[in-house]
């Protein structure tokens, strides 16, 4: 780390209440917490996360990836919980791992997924383990909002060397490593080569707390101010002719902030690792003991009932054999 560099810290702060999420050319670039104070120095440098090295991957030139906008950022967190969802269909915590293998709460990550991870989850089981991962990833996150200057490729090739200095990412650039796929909103990257300088990043705070998950939370009320009455973006895969969606993410990220507001309005902000799936058990468990506990009732009914018939029939074949003139308040006499 450069003198030079460490004169640019400590990093910029912003409130959420003060960002304009309905600028669509803002950036956001989500980290683990635990690289805080180098980025506060450094700024964002560019190179080959641990999910994008390797065949997984296929990077093979450091980069910076970040979302642009505010839907962007939401369709970015959504995937990630998705990701959360895909790996513990599969089993593969080792997918897991790569990206946080690091943090502090790597025990609670581990034992949340061993703990609830079997064969034949069901849907309800897999989002709901999602929701938990995707919660305790985003707790020890940070959220930076990133002021970039963009370009096209053209315009970028009729630039001097000085101006293109000034450009950090170009909006239909393609990834060189994947010449078929271009830039999605929820999947920028700078410059082949080229960070993020502090100088153009703010880190995002809500009353001061840095979490990402406030933050992030924070973030989905504002889409749903700017779009009354629409459900958070997800990504689409595939449509049909109409336009119809046939395919795409499940809303993990949706659900997540709704069970979180459901949580706060009952006077809790912070969960235990885990919690969803402990109550979704305790829930599972309910049901099943309460069907038990309806099977036996109607088993005993049953028999009782059956039990009932039986004596009727003995007792009016007994009166059959041994029958008496004397009937209730009846006097023959």
């Amino acid at each position: 780390m450069s003198e030079v560099t460490k004169q640019l810290g400590p990093m910029q702060t912003i409130e959420t209440s003060q960002v304009d999420f309905g600028n669509t050319d803002i950036c956001y670039h989500l980290t683990r917490d635990v690289y805080e104070e180098e980025i506060s120095y450094d700024g964002i440098i560019p190179q080959i996360g641990r999910r994008s090295e390797g065949d997984l991957g296929g990077e093979k030139t450091p980069k910076v990836f970040f979302a642009k906008s505010l839907e962007g950022a939401l369709i970015f967190l959504n995937r990630n919980g998705n990701i959360f969802r895909s790996v513990a269909r599969d089993n593969n915590f080792a997918m897991l791992e790569k990206g946080i293998k690091d943090d502090k709460n790597y025990e609670d990550f581990k034992r949340v997924f061993e703990e609830n991870v079997h064969e034949n989850m069901s849907e309800e089981e897999l989002n709901t383990l999602a929701m938990d991962l995707a919660y305790l990833y985003f707790k020890n996150s940070i959220y930076y909002k990133c002021n970039l200057e963009q370009s096209t490729v053209e315009e970028y090739k009729k630039m001097t060397p000085e101006e293109q200095k000034k450009i950090d990412y170009l909006i239909d650039d393609i990834n060189e490593e994947k010449p078929d796929k271009k830039h999605t909103i929820n999947n920028m990257h700078t410059i082949s080569g080229k960070g993020i300088p502090t100088e153009k990043m703010e880190l995002m705070t809500v009353k001061g707390e840095k979490s990402g998950m406030d933050v992030i939370l924070e973030m989905c009320d504002a889409y749903k101010e700017l779009h009354p009455g629409e459900h958070l973006p997800v990504l689409v895969f595939k449509r049909d002719e109409q336009g119809n969606v046939l395919k795409a993410d499940r809303p993990i990220l949706e659900m997540l902030a709704e069970r979180l507001r459901e949580k706060q309005r009952e006077g809790k902000n912070e969960i235990e690792p885990g919690e969803f799936s402990k109550e979704l058990a305790t829930k599972s468990k309910n049901i099943t003991m309460q069907s038990l506990t309806k099977n036996a009732i109607k088993q005993m009914k049953d028999k009782l009932e059956e039990s009932t018939l039986v004596t009727e029939i003995e007792k009016e074949e007994q009166e059959r054999k041994n029958p008496t003139n004397e009937k209730k308040g009846v006097n023959l006499e």
